[in-house]
């Protein structure tokens, strides 16, 4: 519900699908042509991550670790 809403927010169509657990969403470009498509996940592993790097999680105990943050086709 958060994520529709910040797109919404943000003049994003989000799609009335029927899902459970994720959503669609339309940004469409000011030409036509060929379309993107991205995919990204949200989920979080009950890791600690170790690293001091400045994208690190900031919750403690929680990461997102496998190392797909998007898709594309």
């Amino acid at each position: 519900k958060r994520i529709k809403t910040l797109l919404q927010e943000h003049d994003i169509e989000v799609l009335d699908l029927p899902l459970k657990t994720g959503l669609v969403a339309v940004i469409r470009g000011g030409y036509p042509g060929k379309v993107i498509a991205l995919r990204s996940d949200i989920d979080a592993l009950p890791v600690n991550e170790e690293t001091t790097l400045s994208y690190k999680s900031e919750i403690e105990g929680k990461m997102h670790a496998c190392g797909h943050d998007f898709h594309l086709t």
